[in-house]
């Protein structure tokens, strides 16, 4: 299992609130982000710890690994850029501009603040 390296995201379960309170699916929309970022590309991901037996935080590029700017086909930034994921650890300085740029815009999660319901709220 790979995970991207400085970013979290919601669980493809996790149920989010809205601003409102409303409840939404904010989990499979951010897989389906991902699911889309991904499509007819190359993924190419260089590990760079070890979480255990097959588990790996990596940094992931789309494309090919030489070339333009990292965050052109950067996965955690892209992630980031669209609402989806947060930057932790090492990545918050860096990637801080374009969370905040998410944030404003209520991009992804942001349309609820990363209010991500408790399991006793989500039935």
């Amino acid at each position: 299992m790979v995970r991207l390296d400085g970013v979290e995201g919601p669980g493809a379960s996790d149920v989010c609130l809205d601003e409102t309170g409303a409840k939404w699916a904010c989990g499979l929309q951010a897989r389906a982000a991902l699911h889309n970022l991904l499509a007819g590309s190359t993924l190419y991901c260089k590990p760079r710890q070890s979480l255990g037996p097959d588990q790996y935080t990596s940094r992931c590029v789309l494309g090919s690994v030489g070339g333009s700017n990292w965050t052109d086909r950067d996965l955690a930034f892209l992630l980031v850029e669209l609402g989806w994921a947060r930057p932790t650890g090492t990545m918050i300085e860096r990637l801080a501009p374009y969370a905040r740029a998410a944030q404003q815009g209520k991009l992804g999660l942001w349309r609820g603040d990363w209010s991500i319901a408790p399991p006793a709220r989500v039935n």
